[in-house]
């Protein structure tokens, strides 16, 4: 680029050097010359004063090859035979001893001069006239070596110039001085009128009256018509008062004096108010005579040089009158001269003209040059930033953290989900400043760095890195770490990129997933063994109780045996117990009002905590109805309760229980609980404390079962998980948010229903006799032992059973012979239900009790002939009551 400008400068130097050259030997060569110029008038005259000019602009009359002398005849104020001889001597005396080699004459009055003196002064003398009025051949008949430029008037072009501006003008008075050359140009003018027949009403009037012109309004100004015009022919100047006018300050008087237009043929009027036209100038005049001049002083023949006529006119206009008139320029021929409009440059100097172009040519080239470079990066600078946009867009509508750093690990940009996450509301609060600068990074800002350096060092990136944080609210956060180097063109690097994912809720999903695992592995292995347990108790139980049957109630074995019923059935309960924390059943359940049950529950817990416990409670009002069992239930919020009691150490604190409605949206923004359920309406019960809360180390641990804090001798281990197998038992969730000696908050939820049912009846203790034939079917050998005992003081006719198969045989063989069938679940070979829908094919009409060990969900739609539900231990109230409720009440359903 450098190289093109210097190129282009040198040759804009060189066509300047040319130029200037060009023009100096345009001006050189010429042999000295000596020249006479004779002007008609005085010094000062406009269109002499124009000759001049024109003469000595194309001569080079400063040149020592060139000698030019000039004299004044000042013919417009002597012009008379006395000052001519006059004249003739001075000049005779004067030039005696001097010869010329041209004689160049202005004006009618200095030919004229010449001519007629021409053999006494200028004896063989070439000349060269200008600048003369009504020209005719016989001017310069029997002349030698003479020729010249003729003045003439363009009266018709101006004629045709009015018409198209002024086409209402029908009138025009024409006024000029006495002088020769007034009178020879007016002669011209009516000539041209009668030749050229111009339809227009022409008044000539000799005498500009310059007294009445500057004190009022001349004669042939007075009461102009609208469709008249002026012409002025230029004639000498005019004394008055001792003054001395010129014709062109006589012209600007006229046009003052009216408001017509004023026209007139010569262009050193223009200026004083005239409009223009096709005007002569003086200018041409002398620069065609000068041209004449050199072609004779150059050998050519003066004889055989034609005289010129119509030479030097051109088309000019005064911008300002055409503008007062109203005229419309755009009829102006084409090519026309205006003045006193916005200067136009190229009047200058051909040479300082083009200089000026040339210089503007290489400007413009380097404009050109340094636009096409500013447009290339402009657009460079306009891709960037569009690149740039893309970019920032692209990062800001990732979901995970970004963010990258440079050599010194200092923050060099991050994206909108990283300002997000960590709560930053300006950007610039981080840029260009450690990780330490984020807020919830500063406790783990030198592990980050340690990450940081070691991407750093081995140019290797590294994935998956699990970093805990912890918020400045306490909250722990869990983010999945990616760390890349960042190379430059060197292979180098330069910095570090890294992309974070926040894992947090995935985490909490695995860990209840794997809580889910095992309280699910637990349940599987606490079936088997309350199932086999349920069997032993149920013969103990039943076995008690045939046994006190036999014994005196007063007497001591009665009472043993009452211990050995007590414990068998407290044993029950701690079955059960096992069972509802790992996986509760459905036996029970009922639809209840939650607010009743929680009331209840509180009763208890308020009489059973000292008094430096506070107990708010807040429940919402309305009932909260869930389909549940009501001592599960109870027995939540009485452990949730205990446990936050047991929290506070025996210290003085606060125990709140609140029951709310809860609606669950998926998903559900801003949720930190961690609920895992599908939307819906939930009753929503919480407990909550403010004692030292819970180690987040063992957030996660609090549900296991035999998991407990307060040392082997003050715990189970197995309330909160009870609970939590309650919890989802009843398809509800349970969460847990601790903040030390702030808030630890249990959340339980539990599927609304709407629908209220009437609670049932209080079941009585009453054992009811009854008859009919029982099919009992068992294949623990003890149980049909002791079982169909039972049955038969209940006043029942019973036979037993070891299998499926031999039931279904013994109802093969007597169709009729049962009312009723007792059948255990859990049997090898064929499943209790796997008998009752054998039944169902058979002999639709028996109903059929099922009994397990363990707490078994199925629906009447599996099989319709169940009837009844009994789980074991059970004891004969019991065993009575659900035979009752079957053939005593066939309508009730449980």
């Amino acid at each position: 680029m450098t190289r093109c400008y210097i190129y282009i400068v040198t040759m804009w130097l060189l066509a300047c050097t040319a130029v200037c050259c060009a023009e100096s030997q345009e001006s050189a060569g010429r042999r000295s010359q000596r020249i006479l110029y004779l002007n008609s008038y005085n010094n000062g005259y406009p269109w002499s004063d124009n000759i001049l000019e024109g003469i000595r602009s194309v001569l080079p009359v400063e040149s020592q090859s060139l000698n030019f002398q000039m004299e004044y005849l000042d013919a417009k104020r002597y012009e008379n035979e006395q000052m001519q001889t006059i004249l003739f001597n001075y000049l005779k005396a004067k030039f005696a001893r001097e010869r010329f080699d041209i004689i160049i004459t202005s004006d009618n009055n200095a030919l004229d001069f010449a001519l007629k003196y021409r053999p006494d002064l200028f004896a063989g003398v070439p000349i060269v006239f200008c600048g003369i009025n009504n020209y005719t051949p016989s001017m310069i008949e029997g002349q030698s070596a003479i020729t010249g430029i003729a003045e003439t008037v363009a009266f018709k072009e101006n004629m045709d110039i009015i018409r198209r501006l002024h086409p209402t003008a029908r009138k025009m008075v024409i006024v000029g001085s006495n002088s020769v050359t007034s009178r020879a140009i007016i002669s011209e003018i009516r000539q041209t009128i009668e030749e050229e027949k111009i339809d227009f009403s022409f008044t000539f009037r000799t005498g500009f009256q310059l007294q009445a012109l500057k004190t009022g309004t001349p004669d042939y100004l007075a009461d102009l018509s609208l469709d008249t015009l002026l012409y002025i022919v230029p004639g000498g100047s005019e004394e008055v008062d001792g003054n001395l006018y010129s014709i062109q300050e006589i012209a600007a008087m006229i046009c003052r004096a009216t408001n017509r237009p004023v026209y007139s043929s010569w262009e050193f009027l223009m200026g004083t108010g005239i409009v223009g036209g096709k005007l002569a100038s003086g200018l041409a005049q002398g620069k065609a005579a000068a041209r004449l001049a050199l072609r004779i002083l150059d050998g050519e023949d003066p004889a055989l040089i034609p005289v010129k006529t119509a030479e030097g006119h051109a088309y000019t206009f005064d911008h300002n009158v055409l503008k007062r008139l109203g005229a419309d320029m755009s009829l102006l021929p084409v090519g026309s001269r205006i003045i006193n409009e916005p200067y136009d440059f190229y009047r200058l100097n051909r040479g300082i003209f083009w200089l000026i172009i040339s210089g503007l040519l290489v400007l413009a080239c380097m404009v050109v040059l340094l636009a096409v470079s500013i447009t290339q990066k402009k657009r460079a600078n306009q891709a960037m930033e569009k690149s740039k946009m893309q970019l920032q867009l692209i990062l800001d509508n990732i979901p995970h953290l970004v963010f990258w750093q440079d050599v010194n690990l200092n923050l060099v940009d991050v994206n909108l989900s990283f300002l997000k996450f960590f709560r930053i509301r300006d950007k610039a609060d981080i840029i260009n400043r450690d990780i330490s600068s984020v807020p919830d990074l500063a406790y783990t800002a030198e592990e980050s760095r340690q990450l940081g350096r070691e991407v750093l060092e081995t140019a290797a990136p590294f994935h998956a890195r699990l970093l805990k944080i912890q918020r400045n609210d306490q909250e722990q956060v869990w983010l999945e770490i990616n760390k890349v180097p960042l190379l430059d063109n060197k292979n180098r690097v330069a910095g570090v990129l890294s992309t974070a994912e926040d894992i947090t809720k995935k985490i909490n999903l695995e860990k209840q997933l794997g809580q889910a695992q095992k309280m699910e592995a637990l349940g599987i292995l606490s079936g088997g063994i309350a199932h086999d347990f349920n069997n032993i108790l149920t013969s103990i139980i039943n076995s008690a109780e045939l046994a006190m049957d036999d014994v005196p109630e007063d007497s001591l074995t009665h009472k043993d045996l009452e211990r050995v019923l007590s414990a068998g059935k407290r044993g029950a309960e701690l079955v059960k117990q096992i069972l509802t924390f790992s996986r509760p059943g459905h036996v029970r359940f009922r639809k209840l009002d939650l607010a009743r049950v929680v009331k209840d529950a509180m009763a208890l817990v308020e009489i059973s905590l000292p008094g430096n416990i506070e107990v708010v409670k807040t429940m919402a009002q309305g009932k909260f109805m869930c389909r549940g069992d009501a001592i599960q239930i109870h027995q939540v919020v009485m452990n949730l309760c205990t446990n936050a009691f047991q929290a506070l150490g025996g210290k003085s604190g606060r125990i709140e229980v609140k029951l709310d409605e809860r609606i669950l949206i998926d998903p559900e923004p801003g949720n930190d609980d961690h609920f895992n359920l599908p939307p819906g309406h939930y009753v929503e019960l919480t407990v909550s404390d403010n004692g030292p809360g819970i180690d987040p180390e063992i957030l996660d641990k609090v549900f296991d079962p035999f998991f407990s804090t307060k040392g082997k001798n003050f715990g189970s281990g197995l309330g909160l998980s009870m609970v939590h197998g309650i919890v989802q038992g009843h398809n509800g969730a349970i969460s847990l948010t601790s903040k030390a000696y702030d808030l630890t908050r249990f959340t339980v939820l539990l599927p609304r229903i709407d629908q209220v049912e009437d609670e049932d009846r209080l079941v009585e203790n009453n054992i009811c006799l009854g008859q009919g034939t029982i099919l009992f079917v068992e294949d623990d050998p003890e149980q049909r032992q002791s079982v169909p005992r039972i049955i038969e003081k209940l006043g029942y006719l019973v036979t037993a059973a070891d299998s499926a198969s031999q039931a279904l045989e013994l109802i093969r063989q007597n169709p009729s012979g049962f009312d009723l069938v007792i059948t255990d679940y859990d049997m090898p070979k064929f499943s209790g239900l796997e008998l009752a829908r054998q039944l169902v094919r058979i002999l639709p009409g028996l109903p059929v009790i099922m009994v397990s060990g363990r707490n078994v969900e199925f629906s009447r739609q599996e099989s319709s002939n169940i009837k009844n539900f009994i789980v074991k231990p059970y004891d004969k109230a019991i065993l009575s009551r659900g035979i009752n409720d079957v053939l005593c009440a066939p309508a009730r359903s449980n």
